[in-house]
């Protein structure tokens, strides 16, 4: 009895979900809204839209309604509509999209879209990854929508997102961010600051605050795996985020922003130590905080 306790316990503590069960007809339009989507994961045009709104059903109604503004062509998609979180059944059957999508550019995969979706939808998925999943799939329309929108009166209430916990508020502010700030490095390197400062000045708020100011970062770190390697959440992701808030502080430091550029220092994770791990410019970041804070 105490092993099976244990064992109990040990799963309840890895936040592990597992087994969607649909009937036929759900299976059936959720493996066609996987074909759809894979042919065109920027899901724009009328097309889309017509094709995935016909596999609707009242189990996957508020997926093909996701998909429908994942072209970015709705600003609705950052209200609480789109950016609570789904429960843990939706959960999966986006990480079951995900895969399918994914199995396509793999070259070396041989089972079928069918045989795909089946297998995840019994497969125990960690519960970060499939939140991870969701939001990742918003990112394209969130980063079309900052293309053209101002958002700076727009304010992200991470605790109103139904978000179980300080590690799932992370990853979805991680996944955000990267929509919106990931630009930054690039025009960074371009030598366009004026262009970065003018992107920022339209980012919305998260929390009532800039989005530098979200640092809520230290929630235990998880194995992670992309296309490109195996490693941890945070290394991948924070590292990131990290390059965009650098580039932005150094846009702003440039062009004379004195005050603006010392918010953002001493605000940021710019200033937080025990993250400067995740970073690839991690001794840079320390020396630069041991001369800021010597006095």
């Amino acid at each position: 009895m105490k092993t099976a306790v244990s064992v109990l316990l040990l799963l309840a503590s890895l936040n592990i979900f597992a087994q969607v069960k649909l009937a036929d007809k759900d299976f059936k339009n959720l493996v066609a809204l996987c074909k759809v989507y894979a042919t065109n994961v920027n899901a724009n045009g009328d097309d889309f839209d017509k094709q995935v709104k016909t596999l609707s059903t009242p189990k996957l109604k508020r997926v093909v309604e996701t998909l429908t503004v994942l072209d970015g062509s709705d600003k609705n998609l950052l209200s609480p509509k789109y950016l609570n979180r789904p429960d843990n059944e939706e959960l999966q059957i986006w990480y079951v999209i995900a895969e399918v999508q994914d199995s396509r550019n793999d070259s070396l995969n041989t089972k079928t879209d069918e045989q795909i979706a089946k297998e995840v939808l019994a497969k125990k998925v960690d519960e970060r990854l499939l939140v991870h999943t969701y939001y990742r799939m918003l990112e394209g329309g969130v980063g079309f929508l900052s293309n053209e929108m101002d958002m700076s009166k727009i304010n992200i209430e991470t605790d109103k997102l139904g978000l179980k916990n300080d590690t799932e508020k992370g990853i979805f502010f991680l996944n955000m961010s990267h929509a919106l700030v990931t630009r930054f490095r690039v025009l960074n390197q371009l030598k366009k600051p004026e262009k970065l400062m003018e992107f920022a000045a339209k980012l919305p708020q998260f929390n009532g605050m800039p989005y530098y100011k979200f640092t809520g970062f230290d929630y235990p770190d998880f194995e992670y795996e992309n296309d490109v390697e195996k490693s941890t959440y945070n290394a991948v992701h924070v590292g990131d985020y990290y390059e965009a808030v650098i580039s932005h502080f150094m846009a702003i430091a440039e062009k004379g922003g004195s005050e603006l550029a010392r918010d953002i220092y001493f605000n940021s994770i710019l200033a937080k130590p025990e993250l400067f791990k995740y970073s690839s410019a991690k001794d840079m970041l320390q020396d630069v905080y041991n001369d800021a804070t010597k006095n």
